[in-house]
């Protein structure tokens, strides 16, 4: 029998001014602490020693993994950016994502990264939406001060807190679709597909469908750019 089910502390580690949140990166096996009071993050091995420290933007408050392509980003709520750590633990990019972001999560459903802005001022409704090359594509409008974000691996859609709506909290439900294929492969008989887009609008309805649709037939090795019919 387990003397303690719920475990105990084993170690305490030192890290820099406020941290906030934390990630794991299971490709190089690290943790990320972002610190809000000291614009850094401090990297902390498998023996839980802090192993290095990066200079991040100004106030980085979240944090998260993007498993695509290995690298971790840090969302700088005072500068309105992203700073993006690859497995070395360099800054290899920073996106502007604009006025105070919040928190971001990664969508292993259409591989896309979302950012919730509106964090200290409580007046911006929206999301940034950036894909692998790191571009910010899409914005999507949610409600008042979006702070946090998740996805729902069962359902594929991702759960907004907007903490300031008038009288009550809301959580704004955001349907994220699997992108367009890019192409059929197949025995070379005609096949009918359905064709989905990330929508920034809330979708009901069965999980999974939406967006643009073909019920036209496409040959093998046409793409859905090929297909006149495709409609939104």
């Amino acid at each position: 029998m387990l003397a303690q089910a719920g475990g105990k502390v084993i170690a305490t580690i030192t890290v820099e001014d406020s941290p906030l949140w934390a990630t794991y990166n299971p490709g190089n096996g690290l943790i990320y602490v972002p610190n809000d009071g000291s614009d850094s993050v401090t990297v902390i091995d498998q023996d839980n020693e802090v192993i290095d420290t990066v200079e991040a933007g100004d106030r980085p408050r979240d944090i998260t993994h993007n498993p695509e392509n290995g690298y971790v980003y840090v969302v700088n709520g005072g500068s309105g950016t992203l700073s993006v750590l690859n497995q070395d633990n360099e800054v290899i990019d920073t996106v502007n994502v604009g006025d105070f972001p919040c928190a971001a999560v990664y969508n292993p459903g259409n591989g896309l990264l979302y950012a919730t802005r509106g964090g200290f001022t409580g007046k911006l409704e929206n999301i940034s939406v950036l894909n692998q090359d790191n571009e910010v594509i899409d914005t999507v409008n949610v409600g008042d001060f979006p702070f946090s974000i998740t996805y729902n691996g069962g359902n594929k859609y991702l759960y907004v807190v907007n903490s300031w709506e008038p009288g009550a909290g809301t959580v704004s439900v955001i349907g994220t679709l699997i992108p367009p294929f890019s192409g059929i492969l197949g025995s070379g008989n005609n096949i009918n597909i359905q064709s989905q887009e990330n929508s920034g609008d809330i979708v009901g309805g069965q999980p999974g469908f939406g967006g643009t649709y073909s019920d036209s037939p496409i040959l093998q090795g046409q793409t859905t750019e090929q297909d006149s019919q495709l409609v939104s």
